[in-house]
């Protein structure tokens, strides 16, 4: 039971993989039963434990996908996201792009959002577990408290032209450059890409 309980059986599950399944990788995704989120404290511990107890112990890569509350584009979805890949990316694990909104939004993929997924986790490669848990404090404290009803945020179609797959929302592109330097401002040291 619990956060601890949680955290063995992840490791389990992943050596059952390794052992029964004979996988090449493993998929992590533990979910909060009610909440339907990978962001809450105790999630990003049990994240964080398991990754590293594997990854002192075995060289099988673990791929930790996020289901996150915030719907695209919204602040809570950017700092559940940042938090989720600083704490996996730290603890020696891999990582797949969040999935916004409970991962039930339909249109939720926005491919911004998933381009500041990837620079978060390298960025987030670059620190020490020390720093990471400082960062991911002040983060939680940016969206905790939003998770029981998190906002909904934005579609594809609110981006993009549905014809040419262009960004079209000049808007949605300035918060995004805004989220980066304010990521930034909280010690995770972000690059834009390309």
């Amino acid at each position: 039971g619990g956060a601890e309980g949680n955290a063995i059986v992840t490791v389990v599950y992943n050596l059952l993989g390794i052992l029964i399944f004979r996988g090449t990788y493993h998929y992590n995704a533990p979910l909060h039963a009610k909440l339907r989120v990978s962001s809450t404290r105790p999630l990003l511990w049990i994240i964080a434990l398991a990754n590293q107890a594997l990854h002192r112990n075995a060289p099988y890569p673990t791929l930790n996908l996020p289901y996150l509350g915030g719907g695209a584009g919204t602040d809570c979805y950017y700092y559940e996201m940042a938090a989720y890949h600083t704490c996996a990316v730290t603890s020696g694990g891999n990582m797949l792009s969040g999935h916004p909104g409970m991962s039930v939004v339909p249109d939720s993929i926005v491919p911004l959002d998933h381009l500041l997924n990837i620079e978060a986790a390298e960025a987030a490669s670059k620190l020490t577990r020390k720093k990471a848990n400082s960062v991911v404090l002040k983060l939680l404290e940016k969206y905790e408290s939003q998770l029981k009803n998190p906002p909904k945020g934005l579609t594809y179609q609110d981006c993009y032209d549905l014809v040419t797959g262009k960004l079209i929302n000049s808007g949605y592109v300035k918060h995004v450059d805004e989220i980066r330097e304010e990521l930034k401002n909280l010690g995770l040291p972000i690059v834009k890409s390309g």
